[in-house]
């Protein structure tokens, strides 16, 4: 496992997963598949952690022609304007690889985030959902040997 840090992000890189912690979030990325990654979110994210999380999906982009995304946002609490328009940005550049995305959030301003991507491509590229029990069976049935979380 390498281990890099700055003064305020902390990112551990291993085959098939990634953490990126800052001073007051953390995005934890694992590989499901080659072409499947489940991102989980975690309290209030800063614009610097929006590239180094996005390893495994520009590398997976760059090696299959479609990939499926999976966001668990049930602790995900927030985000700086700057990561919201990065997540905007990296959608708009690589809408037409993606095959499925979905998030999961409780949280009312994370949900609002998303839907701003939604209505600034002018398609329902990415899936919103409230309920756990949903999300978890479509992420199972991607990976049916997913850890818990």
């Amino acid at each position: 496992m390498a281990a890099e840090d700055s003064k305020t992000l902390h990112i551990d890189r291993n085959p098939d997963s990634l953490d990126v912690s800052g001073l007051r979030g953390s995005i934890s990325v694992e590989r499901l598949k080659p072409d499947a990654i489940l991102y989980r979110f975690e309290g209030h994210l800063s614009e610097e952690m929006f590239e180094p999380s996005m390893a495994f999906a520009n590398a997976a982009i760059a090696r299959y022609p479609k990939i499926d995304l999976m966001g668990d946002g049930e602790r995900w609490i927030g985000y700086e304007p700057g990561y919201r328009r990065a997540w905007t940005m990296w959608f708009s550049a690589h809408r037409k690889q993606i095959r499925v995305a979905h998030l999961m959030s409780k949280s009312s301003i994370v949900r609002m985030g998303a839907q701003v991507i939604n209505l600034a491509l002018g398609a329902g590229l990415l899936h919103i959902h409230k309920d756990r029990v949903a999300f978890d069976a479509i992420v199972a049935g991607l990976s049916p040997t997913i850890s818990g979380h």
